[in-house]
């Protein structure tokens, strides 16, 4: 991230995890590089925007809804790490709270070029 300070981190990710919850794939790719990488957890990696587009599409099938509040955000050289809580509501009604930690490796633009995704599912 080219700029620094304390509070740029926390505005990234929040922008970030604003453009991800209201799901319009073309939005969030603008801040992604089009080789981007994209690991959730143990899955196979999600490699460019076509697959990324992709994936938020079958997102959008039994998910009704994404909130995410970042908790904290802190900046490393060419990195930004983000400690959320998500809130998923599904087409059934259920309502699923899940906390995780992102990754995000940018490049000289600040583009994302890798995103590793590590949430925690062992709660109901």
């Amino acid at each position: 991230m080219n700029s620094h300070g304390d509070e740029e981190p926390l505005r990234w990710a929040t922008e970030y995890f604003a453009l991800l919850d209201r799901g319009v794939p073309d939005d969030l790719l603008k801040r992604m590089t089009d080789d981007v990488t994209v690991i959730h957890g143990n899955n196979p990696p999600i490699q460019g925007h076509a697959s990324v587009r992709a994936s938020m599409t079958m997102q959008g099938g039994p998910i009704k809804s994404i909130s995410h509040q970042v908790i904290g955000a802190w900046q490393a050289p060419d990195r930004v790490i983000a400690e959320w809580s998500g809130t998923y509501e599904f087409a059934d009604g259920r309502i699923v709270v899940r906390s995780g930690v992102n990754f995000f490796h940018l490049d000289s633009d600040d583009k994302i070029r890798l995103c590793r995704i590590f949430m925690d599912n062992s709660a109901p």
